[in-house]
């Protein structure tokens, strides 16, 4: 299901009264955060909870047919390794790994957990330095671009224009990987909705798959911006229909050769029409 996930929404751990709204949103994934969500007071409270409160959510989400995933805390921090443990006793369909930096310590991961799907947050200098390697550490299911914690990493003044260098390249890094496209960052205004529809324009035009939210009224949005429109998609069926032996041909008064024929199958699937 991830390859067609638009919308990631956070869940604070310790908020699991937000947990069913979380999997109703119509999020296509839910993120149980440990890490900034969560003050280092509670963090041990946090996972406690979770013992208690994550089977109710996994029953949600499996009826509506979304995925669940926790963020756990940064490697070197205190928590890292109690997260990782605390995580093994849940059915989850992966975790999401911030400030990804280091390919052994994923492999590690991968190593003890090969049933989790890992999803890295890119948001350091140092892990866009071995982002190659990053991509191809094993199990690695999918990028995130975490832009805010970029910014201040690297002194920037926005997350908008100067990060766009950083764009480009996890989505590069992820296609030389044979990952599925990259997860755009959070949008953080939550009082004009203008702000998150630019945002949104921006990352189809780069080319990434889906976007992190932080509130419920983001995911329709994010849904909608990023999903081909109809008439994209009418095209496309009209390619895929007409085109069956991979010959070029005219549609719509334009030449259809193989690689606009893998465009348009790429349309479809991300309609989940595939």
């Amino acid at each position: 299901m991830s390859e067609s996930i638009r919308s990631y929404l956070f869940a604070p751990a310790t908020r699991p009264e937000r947990f069913a709204k979380a999997a109703q949103s119509g999020a296509g994934a839910v993120i149980v955060d440990l890490e900034d969500a969560v003050e280092p007071a509670r963090k041990e409270a946090a996972r406690v909870s979770l013992a208690k409160t994550m089977p109710g959510l996994i029953r949600e989400a499996r009826a509506r047919d979304v995925e669940v995933l926790v963020r756990i805390n940064s490697r070197g921090s205190d928590w890292y390794h109690d997260d990782l443990a605390a995580c093994a006793s849940f059915e989850l369909d992966g975790i999401v790994i911030p400030k990804a930096e280091d390919p052994d310590a994923i492999a590690s991961v991968a190593q003890r957990h090969p049933l989790w799907a890992l999803h890295l947050l890119m948001e350091t200098a140092v892990g866009f330095e071995h982002i190659g390697a990053l991509a191809k550490a094993p199990g690695v299911r999918r990028m995130m671009f975490g832009s805010v914690d970029l910014m201040f990493d690297l002194a920037a003044n926005e997350t908008g224009e100067p990060l766009n260098y950083y764009r480009s390249q996890i989505l590069l890094y992820s296609r030389l990987a044979g990952l599925i496209p990259a997860v755009d960052g959070v949008c953080t205004t939550l009082d004009n909705p203008s702000v998150l529809e630019d945002e949104v324009r921006r990352a189809r035009a780069f080319g990434f798959g889906a976007k992190l939210c932080v509130h419920p009224l983001q995911i329709e949005p994010v849904n909608h911006g990023l999903g081909p429109t109809p008439q994209e998609l009418a095209w496309a069926l009209r390619v895929c229909e007409v085109v069956s032996n991979g010959a070029a041909v005219a549609v719509d008064g334009r030449l259809v050769d193989a690689p606009v024929l893998a465009q348009a199958r790429r349309i479809v699937a991300s309609a989940g029409r595939g």
